[in-house]
């Protein structure tokens, strides 16, 4: 991994629609210097940025960063992706994906330095229960008892304002059990919604695009049988022999995608533009 600060002015408004005037000449360069120079066998993600608070002591801190690469043909190079072929390319690429996600919060300080959550630093709230971990809980047993239960899942309904929690007891007995949150223990499910609960999960953050679309399908079809999942394509093992099950899964999601009418198609394209149905 290249790291590089350009250190020269923001000499434009920092937004989707408006880039500064470097990144053009940033882009060429980076092209030119990979066909010309770069040596045979190299590679190299390359995170570029451009930090000028010295240039603005008394203004607001602005930054912008690009993400690209050298001699890596799948990384950061501007063509139509199937979807599961983007999911596989940001699997493979994943660590790099993660830095260039983490460089979007590099403006913003911590309120705890130690990394724990403001609710239960500041606040005295109680942390949130970690997937996988084992908790006792008062009154869940049918007597009002109290139980000791591992959690297997947990989601926050933020409408409701509150926690709903899964968990399964040393009797073999599962429960769902819902708890209320506070507007701290709110606030930092919404600062960390992917890991609040101990383990990485895919929060959708709306469907803005197909692709949006495509992981939550898979999210929810992910640890389907095969069996399941040819009966559903109306597939025969014979017809997808040497399909691994991952395959066939992402050949299902894209399936899904395509059929559930939320996306306008364009010539037999499917657009970013969501369709009249999409919810």
């Amino acid at each position: 991994m290249i790291f590089i600060d350009l250190n020269t002015e923001m000499s434009a408004d920092i937004s989707n629609e408006h880039h500064p005037a470097f990144v053009a000449a940033v882009n060429r360069r980076i092209a030119k210097y990979e066909t010309e120079q770069l040596e045979e066998g190299k590679s190299a993600y390359v995170f570029i940025t451009n930090m000028t608070y010295h240039r603005d002591l008394l203004g607001p801190a602005k930054m912008f960063s690009i993400l690209t690469s050298v001699g890596i043909s799948d990384f950061a190079r501007a063509r139509r992706y199937r979807m599961s072929e983007k999911y596989r390319r940001d699997q493979k690429h994943a660590d790099a994906l993660r830095v260039g996600e983490s460089m979007k919060n590099l403006l913003s300080f911590p309120t705890t330095f130690d990394g724990s959550l403001p609710g239960s630093t500041l606040h005295g709230e109680a942390p949130p229960v970690q997937i996988n971990e084992k908790y006792s809980f008062e009154g869940v047993g049918p007597d009002g008892s109290d139980v000791i239960g591992e959690v297997t899942d947990a989601i926050v309904d933020e409408t409701a304002k509150e926690s709903i929690i899964a968990i399964y007891t040393e009797d073999q007995q599962a429960h769902i059990l819902k708890t209320p949150m506070s507007e701290y223990q709110l606030a930092d499910y919404r600062a960390h919604k992917e890991a609040y609960f101990g383990k990485i999960k895919y929060i959708p953050n709306g469907i803005k695009n197909p692709y949006d679309l495509f992981l939550f399908f898979l999210e929810g079809q992910t640890g389907t049988k095969r069996e399941k999942l040819l009966e559903q394509m109306k597939m025969t093992e014979d017809q997808t022999r040497g399909i691994s099950n991952e395959d066939l899964l992402l050949e299902y999601c894209e399936r899904l995608v395509s059929g559930s009418g939320w996306f306008k198609v364009v010539d037999g394209v499917m657009t970013d533009e969501p369709s009249e149905s999409c919810p």
